[in-house]
Parts: structure tokens; C-alpha cells; sequence
């Protein structure tokens, strides 16, 4: 059974790769794709450290296994994730 936590833990997950995926989408360096989630990463890391996948293990290899997975799941805005 879900509790409230797990509940607001899922949504706020959902926000955050919502959010994630948002910065992507606006950046120029999605064309080059490993390059460019590499330049995004640093800049993630600079800007918005907090929005880097939480985890075990190399936090860029998350981020690109995040913005690379096929079959997206997320919402494509942090408003759609909060309202699901």
C-alpha cells in the first residue's frame, strides 16, 4: 500500500525529471547528444544541483541514462507531473 510519503516522494521525483527534462529540451546542446548532455550536466551541476538524479554512482551516468531513455515516462512540464 502507498503512503502519503511515498505518494509526495513519486510526485516530487516526477517533478524534478519533469524539470530536468524541461532545461534539456531548451538547451542547444541536445543535437550533439553525448556531448551535449556532458556540457548540460556541468551546467546542471552549476546552476541546479539539485535536480541531479539521486542514487548510488556516477551522477552523469544517471543524468544520461535519464535524458537518453526511450519510452519517457515523465511529464513534459514540472505542472503536468504535479498534477498527476
Amino acid at each position: 500500500m502507498e503512503t502519503k510519503k511515498d505518494s509526495e516522494a513519486l510526485r516530487s521525483e516526477a517533478v524534478r525529471m519533469a524539470r530536468v527534462r524541461q532545461l534539456w529540451q531548451a538547451s542547444s546542446e541536445r543535437h550533439a547528444v553525448q556531448t551535449g548532455i556532458l556540457n548540460f550536466s556541468k551546467w546542471l551541476e552549476e546552476h541546479h544541483p539539485e535536480l541531479f538524479p539521486p542514487g548510488p554512482g556516477d551522477p552523469y551516468q544517471r543524468l544520461s541514462a535519464e535524458l537518453t531513455q526511450e519510452g519517457e515516462t515523465a511529464a513534459a512540464s514540472p505542472a503536468e507531473a504535479e498534477s498527476k
